[in-house]
């Protein structure tokens, strides 16, 4: 898949993949790390997976942000996601502090899905953070350009990585996460 998106990647990049296997979904740890963020008053946009529904509804709960708005969506082609996406764009020129999608997956490997919205908030120069499940790893890695950093599915990585975001934004400043793993 590299080279398919015409956007520029480079080193001021903060991109971060939470890699997870099988058995292994990251959607309680983003959804708490979420949580707290907006607690603490950060900007938060996207999409935040909170798994399988438990009230027998077949699909995929969901929270919107940043209207905190809960959708049951049926499956990635849920007729409903184009609206998401365009609500979604619509809202990084207000440049949140953080852009969280609920995965690179399968559409997105084939071209679709929240690629235009990666591309946008890195063209705007906004953290984002997204599971990608290990099994497509490379094809990320071949997204990005190489220019993303690889976290553990544990509280603590995502807390490191999102400290060296906020430290980048201080006066005098500019280290990124990529630069401090150099």
């Amino acid at each position: 898949m590299a080279g398919t998106d015409p956007f520029p990647f480079d080193a001021e990049c903060d991109i971060a993949a939470v890699t997870y296997g099988p058995g292994e979904p990251p959607d309680a740890l983003i959804a708490a790390f979420v949580s707290r963020l907006t607690g603490q008053g950060y900007r938060v946009a996207g999409m935040v997976q909170r798994g399988a529904c438990r009230d027998g509804h077949i699909g995929r709960e969901v929270t919107l942000f940043p209207w905190e708005e809960r959708l049951i969506l049926t499956d990635a082609h849920d007729p409903r996601f184009a609206g998401i996406e365009t609500r979604i764009m619509g809202v990084l020129d207000l440049r949140p502090d953080l852009v969280v999608l609920n995965r690179f997956g399968w559409l997105e490997r084939c071209g679709g899905g929240w690629r235009r919205v990666i591309a946008r908030a890195m063209d705007l120069g906004l953290p984002v953070l997204v599971p990608v499940p290990q099994v497509i790893f490379r094809d990320w890695l071949d997204y990005t350009g190489g220019l993303s950093v690889r976290l553990s599915g544990s509280a603590p990585a995502l807390e490191d990585w999102w400290q060296s975001m906020r430290a980048e934004h201080l006066p005098g400043t500019r280290q990124n996460w990529c630069m401090t793993l150099k």
